[in-house]
Formats: C-alpha cells, sequence, structure tokens
C-alpha cells in the first residue's frame, strides 16, 4: 500500500510539472512573440479604412461636367473622348483626383499611390516604394459600351 501511495505521489508530481512547464512555456510564447503595439495596428487599420472610403467617395464624387468620376474613367478607358472645360476625360479626371489627394493626403503628409489599370491615369506623392502599401480598390464595371472592367488602386504607404 505505502508502495502504491509513493506511485501515485509521482504521477501527481509528473503531472504539475507538466503543468508548470506548459505554463512558462506559454508566458514565453506571450513575452517573444508579442504583437504590434494597439498603435500600429491602429494606424494600419485606419490607413485601409481612409483608402477605401476615398477611393469609393472619389467615384461617386458628381463633376461640373454631365459626367461622374466613375462615367469619366469609363470614358477614359474605352475612348477618351468626352470632353469638359476643354480637356479630354483622362486629363480632367486626372485634374480632379489630383485636387482631391493634394488637399487631404498629401496636407496629412501621407504618401500614396493611385492608379486606375488600363488608364494613362496615375498619380503619386512621398516613395512608396520602401512602404508596405495598404490598398483601396473601386471596380468599375465598362458595361453597356464594354466588356468586363477596370479597377482603380489607391495604396496609402505605411512604413
Amino acid at each position: 500500500m505505502v508502495r502504491t501511495v509513493k506511485k501515485a505521489q509521482m504521477e501527481v508530481f509528473g503531472l504539475a510539472m507538466v503543468v508548470i512547464l506548459i505554463f512558462i512555456g506559454m508566458v514565453l510564447v506571450v513575452v517573444l512573440y508579442k504583437p504590434s503595439s494597439s498603435s500600429d495596428l491602429r494606424a494600419a487599420y485606419s490607413d485601409e479604412v481612409i483608402a477605401q472610403n476615398m477611393i469609393t467617395a472619389m467615384f461617386n464624387l458628381n463633376t461640373t461636367c454631365s459626367l461622374d468620376m466613375e462615367e469619366l474613367a469609363k470614358n477614359c478607358h474605352l475612348s477618351n473622348s468626352y470632353l469638359c472645360d476643354g480637356k479630354y476625360a483622362c486629363e480632367y479626371f486626372q485634374d480632379i483626383a489630383s485636387n482631391i489627394f493634394e488637399n487631404t493626403l498629401e496636407v496629412w503628409k501621407e504618401p500614396y499611390t493611385f492608379e486606375i489599370e488600363e488608364t494613362p491615369i496615375q498619380l503619386s506623392y512621398g516613395n512608396c516604394s520602401t512602404y508596405k502599401k495598404v490598398p483601396g480598390t473601386h471596380h468599375i464595371p465598362l458595361s453597356p459600351q464594354g466588356q468586363g472592367s477596370i479597377t482603380a488602386f489607391l495604396y496609402i504607404c505605411r512604413s
């Protein structure tokens, strides 16, 4: 009987040691693999929201001409034939977008890159090549004039 009690005590002691080792391991994992600070996470999330909201708002913007920004981008891609204030669609779109970014992201000193695929429209501020790019996207359907869609990208760059 004494032998079974000692054997049971040794098993309990071994189990306690395993629990202690698992606890120490978990503490080490938490200490060594600490996630980014909450301000870094908040900044990354905020850049993503800013990029997406800004590009969505921009494409819903009505211009002084009879087309909104999405329709200007479509025309720029398909034919660049629409004239407004003496400028063709691509140039007119780029002027408005440039004005928007100059008065927001550039004032805030936020590096960015903006482009619409398959068009000459490209704008940027700062050097984004060494930064992490947080994208905002907007898909522009080409129907009924064309088939498929094109995508606009606004990348806010974060170190």
